[in-house]
């Protein structure tokens, strides 16, 4: 997180997309970067209050938008908000291309969707986490927050965690927070031989916690001193049961106001039945979630 000169910001007029912008204004401080707010029109909702529209319709709806956005975002503090940049096409795809383009950048975006409708379609942060190849800072629909004084990471010892573990190091260093990792187990124990999760394939016949605990603790052993963890510092933990409900409580337990998560999950069976972890992470946080590609 150290080189981030850019932050790009998907707004909005809409109350959490402010609210975005204005973590961005707290993001751009604390790495002296530049904030390119960006506007996304996608064409299917202007032909649908515009069937009939043309080049001309098109152009007259980015004037207002523009004029409108000039308004919402003007300079703040000591740091200067750059000249909205609008453009047409997915928002999720666009979002990802400009800042793919401008580089080293962190696109920050608000959470509009939550509970159950996330289940039927995709929201524009989850396409974001899908495109985009840098890091994206997902803001929940609450009012403005502060820097984080307390991160919790998530880490299944997959090598994608690992990174996402680094990142939430580097982030606390930068920023003097707290930072704690969990892990945890699903409670059905039948779960072998997939990708990020301990296997159960051990030929032990009855399997208990206890035996899930020391293996887990072996693979946090492993973690910290591969990237040179103090373990005093920053604790571990090992929990049981749904994995994004238990990230979501263990979070809330700890007041922890960031979440630091990969951008893929890696358990396949997961996948298959409800969806990544990271999905429901991104839906249902209450707090601040940093995903890490």
């Amino acid at each position: 997180m150290k080189n981030i000169e850019t932050i790009i910001v998907g707004v909005t007029s809409k109350k959490q997309f402010s609210l975005a912008v204005r973590e961005a204004q707290k993001l751009s401080e604390l790495f002296g970067a530049l904030i390119y707010p960006v506007h996304i029109i996608e064409p299917l909702s202007v032909k649908l209050f515009h069937p009939k529209s043309t080049d001309e319709v098109l152009d007259k709806v980015m004037i207002k938008l523009s004029d409108e956005i000039q308004r919402l975002y003007p300079d703040h503090g000591n740091h200067k908000i750059e000249a909205p940049l609008i453009s047409v096409g997915n928002t999720a795809k666009e979002l990802a291309d400009i800042a793919k383009k401008i580089g080293n950048s962190l696109i920050v975006i608000g959470r509009h969707s939550s509970g159950l409708k996330h289940m039927l379609s995709k929201s524009h942060a989850e396409r974001l986490v899908k495109y985009a190849e840098g890091p994206v800072w997902i803001h929940p629909d609450k009012a403005f927050t502060g820097i984080p004084k307390k991160i919790l990471c998530p880490v299944d010892f997959t090598t994608a965690c690992q990174k996402a573990a680094a990142e939430a190091l580097s982030f606390a260093e930068q920023t003097g927070a707290d930072l704690e990792f969990v892990h945890v187990l699903p409670e059905v124990i039948n779960y072998s031989d997939f990708d990020g999760y301990l296997s159960t394939n051990n030929g032990i016949s009855e399997i208990t916690d206890d035996v899930f605990r020391k293996e887990a603790e072996l693979q946090f052993s492993s973690l910290y001193n591969l990237l040179n963890i103090d373990v005093g510092r920053h604790p571990h933990h090992v929990r049981f049961g749904d994995p994004s409900a238990q990230i979501n409580d263990f979070a809330a337990e700890i007041k922890a106001d960031l979440l630091v998560v990969s951008s893929s999950s890696n358990h396949k069976l997961e996948k298959l039945i409800t969806g990544s972890t990271v999905r429901h992470i991104i839906h249902d946080a209450k707090i601040d979630v940093l995903v890490v590609k």
